[in-house]
């Protein structure tokens, strides 16, 4: 019994093993490129820059009335 359930164990551990080695991998496959956060965000700004916001009125309006 003993001897069936080693061969059981090492059955499990074998077919188990290989999946676990490719489940990462160390080099980026071709057509990616990593850049940090920073230059991301100033090539987005580059690529979509904020609209321009218009500049306020020189001198408040002031609405007088006569009667």
């Amino acid at each position: 019994m003993t001897r069936a359930l080693l061969v059981i164990a090492i059955g499990v551990c074998t077919l188990c093993v290989p999946a676990h080695t490719f489940a990462q991998t160390t080099v980026p496959p071709d057509g990616w490129v990593v850049l940090p956060v920073d230059e991301y965000k100033a090539l987005r700004e580059r690529a979509n820059p904020q609209p321009v916001q218009p500049t306020p009125p020189p001198v408040d309006a002031t609405l007088t009335r006569i009667d």
